[in-house]
């Protein structure tokens, strides 16, 4: 499971008119070239995502079984776009952290990677400086996870700087 901070505008479902499925990141290219570079989309999709394609009901139902098939799971913490890349506030985080917590329920994912310190700090009630995770990480060469339970559902979290936008870019991991 993969947890982002809240949908971008840019995001074809975030249009009212959507009547397609609703996931982060339709109709962007962006993260799908970071999850493609990270071995977790074929070249097919990515070249189809890569032109100047128009992200119909039909793709993006081929790019969501796809998803389902490789058992990876998108979605925000919260559940509302905003009108800019203004962060959301405590209040929307605090209204939407329930539905969250019952997508882990429904999901039951072995790893969920928070992007951004706001899910991963609301998810585990911990505290951390990515910069100092990341040292660490790169001092030990091997990622640490935290574990998270949820009802009946045990899990571990790994934080991961937002991957295009927002936050310090740095190279990615090698492992």
């Amino acid at each position: 499971m993969f947890v982002f901070i809240n949908p971008t505008a840019a995001n074809i479902s975030s249009d009212k008119g959507w009547r397609g499925p609703c996931f982060p990141f339709i109709g962007t290219r962006q993260v799908w070239r970071v999850f493609h570079k990270a071995g977790l989309l074929d070249q097919g999709i990515m070249d189809a995502i890569n032109s100047d394609h128009n992200w119909s009901l039909e793709f993006t139902d081929e790019v969501l079984g796809f998803l389902k098939k490789k058992g990876i799971y998108l979605t925000n913490i919260v559940k509302w776009t905003g009108h800019d890349a203004t962060l959301p506030d405590s209040e929307k985080i605090r209204l939407f952290l329930p539905v969250l917590k019952r997508e882990i329920e429904i999901i039951r994912p072995e790893y969920i990677i928070t992007f951004g310190l706001i899910p991963f700090e609301r998810l585990t009630g911990q505290k951390i400086k990515l910069a100092d995770y990341y040292s660490d990480v790169m001092e030990c060469g091997r990622l640490k996870h935290f574990d998270l339970q949820v009802d009946s559902v045990k899990t571990k979290v790994i934080p991961c700087y937002f991957p295009v936008g927002r936050g310090i870019q740095r190279e990615p991991l090698k492992y």
